[in-house]
């Protein structure tokens, strides 16, 4: 099987990163080709207007030219989300035409910032745009159950695989739980820096009216958390993100309410979890899977909130029980060392 991965970043995007670059290990060589469609160093102008427009055209320009010329020698071709956002399905229609099989693979719900965008244009251009490429797809790899439940109206062949993580990277050190201070963690970026703005008032107050509780936030973009004493703010980095977060005594991940959002995968409290963490979490569906039974704690309104910061502060020792238990449940379930053959035999159903 000779397979073509179009994913939507370089490994420099998240997203890339765990849904297509950390399973190729698991293929030999020659069955693969990787070409993004962002190419690297995008994700570091994200700030500056003028240069994503120019990286925009050119990586337009580079994706028509791998469909126009390139597609001839691979059995399937594996495309992150969709071929260019933004962009009428036209290449995915031309793959269509001339009968070459690919796969979609969702981490979010962005249909939804198609069907819901703020211009007519783009909801009258655009809005069935996901749909349409669904139902030519030969198959759909999807992240969450929010997300199954969409596409399985759409196509018949729709398997359910977990943002995983790679298990070599998470493993544990001995370390010393007897710290009586109380850190409230977070992980994120700049996107997703809003739904913790959403609930600041509430982890400010728990902050300041708990001598010994600190807040570390990694990747945080934003003002609500400035000048505070016990308040962290980290810079994301992928040689540091273990141990930053082995520093957490708990996991956040608060979500505003709205239909994008309930698309996403909790990846957030995988990785908590694999560093034996207890998390707080909106109650989404995914994330309600991802707790499997463990005991982990879950909000919707500032008052559930603080009673989960509450509760967790005055029961460490439960807290480290249900760590145990998530760490073995993102070893069993959430891992690319365990998933990875679902890509596979999937790919080879199709190819078949």
């Amino acid at each position: 099987m000779n397979v073509l991965f179009l994913p939507k970043y370089s490994a420099d995007g998240a997203s890339s990163r765990y849904r297509t670059y950390q399973y190729l290990p698991f293929f030999s060589k020659s069955e693969y080709t990787v070409s993004p469609f962002f190419s690297e160093g995008y994700i570091r102008c994200l700030g500056n207007r003028w240069k994503r427009k120019i990286y925009f055209v050119k990586s337009l320009m580079h994706r028509i030219y791998v469909i126009l010329f390139c597609l001839c020698k691979y059995d399937l071709i594996v495309v992150e989300k969709e071929l260019v956002p933004y962009f009428p399905p036209i290449l995915e229609y031309l793959m269509l035409k001339i009968r070459k099989q690919y796969v979609l693979d969702f981490d979010d719900a962005i249909y939804c910032n198609y069907q819901n965008h703020q211009s007519n244009i783009v909801r009258s251009f655009l809005g069935n745009k996901i749909d349409k490429i669904t139902m030519w797809a030969a198959g759909i790899v999807t992240g969450s159950p929010e997300l199954t439940t969409y596409f399985q109206k759409l196509n018949r062949n729709v398997i359910e695989i977990p943002t995983s993580i790679d298990l070599s990277r998470y493993e544990l050190p001995t370390i010393n739980n007897d710290s009586k201070e109380f850190v409230i963690g977070w992980i994120g970026s700049r996107s997703t820096s809003q739904h913790l703005d959403s609930i600041a008032d509430v982890l400010i107050d728990f902050i300041l009216t708990h001598s010994n509780a600190k807040l570390h936030l990694i990747g945080y973009y934003g003002k609500a958390f400035e000048n505070f004493k016990n308040i962290s703010i980290i810079q994301w980095d992928a040689m540091t993100e273990l141990a930053d977060i082995l520093e957490f005594t708990i996991g956040i991940m608060p979500l505003i309410d709205r239909p994008f959002e309930h698309g996403k995968c909790g990846f957030k409290l995988i990785q908590y979890m694999a560093c034996e963490k207890p998390t707080i979490s909106t109650p989404f569906i995914a994330n309600l899977k991802i707790d499997n039974g463990n005991g982990n704690l879950f909000a919707s309104t500032d008052k559930e909130w603080n009673e989960c910061l509450e509760w967790g502060y005055n029961n460490r020792a439960s807290l480290e029980e249900v760590g145990k238990k998530n760490r073995k449940t993102v070893v069993e379930k959430y891992s690319i060392q365990n998933n990875h053959s679902k890509y596979i035999d999937f790919y080879n159903s199709i190819v078949k």
